[in-house]
């Protein structure tokens, strides 16, 4: 499981007789008891506040009013409040692209997620969506693009759902000409020898 700030975690306890008080513990060191009396057979919640950004494993012992105490087993979590960075490559701002298919480069680098999500959009539209981008890896997607200046970005989520939108950059792409033939028409059968093209 991921997080990207407060962090809930949920348990629940179940006793025959009265629960005491529920102490919830983090890396294996005590962090906090309940704030609030402790509802048996449903959920709890203790918030997590200014822990540090990485993996970090939670367990909850719970007393009941007899002395007896039990403890849950030992789950694990991410915290990851850091948005990751994206990285444009090509086309760079400004430059001129001379073809229909441009390919764009960009890197996302992540303080912890080794894989995240991206889109890329072109002139306001989303071209590529939830390209998986490993971290600090070239990533390269070929787009259709018409003549003239585009604008292009790219938007970037990790599993904690931190978003970060690059820099917008611009190219301009120039296309060869096209030409059309109109007469005669292909495979024309002509009966006379002045022909106009």
């Amino acid at each position: 499981t991921w997080f990207n700030n407060e962090v809930l975690l949920d348990y629940q306890p179940s006793d025959n007789g009265n629960l005491a008080s529920c102490d919830l513990y983090v890396d294996g060191g005590f962090n906090q008891s309940n704030g609030t009396a402790v509802t048996n057979g449903a959920t709890n919640t203790f918030s997590l506040f200014g822990s540090s950004e990485g993996l970090h494993n939670w367990s909850v012992s719970c007393n009941d009013t007899y002395g007896l105490q039990n403890s849950s087993i030992t789950n694990w979590c991410n915290l990851d409040s850091t948005k990751p960075f994206v990285n444009l490559s090509s086309p760079t701002n400004g430059e001129q692209v001379f073809a229909g298919n441009v390919t764009f480069n960009f890197t996302v680098t992540d303080n912890l997620d080794s894989s995240l999500f991206c889109n890329t959009t072109v002139d306001g539209a989303v071209t590529n969506v939830n390209l998986v981008s490993l971290n600090n890896s070239l990533v390269s997607v070929t787009n259709t693009t018409g003549a003239g200046t585009h604008f292009w970005n790219v938007t970037c989520i990790d599993e904690a759902t931190n978003v970060n939108t690059s820099e917008t950059w611009n190219f301009t792409n120039f296309l060869a000409p096209q030409v059309t033939l109109d007469t005669p028409e292909a495979d024309a059968w002509l009966n006379y020898s002045n022909v106009d093209f």
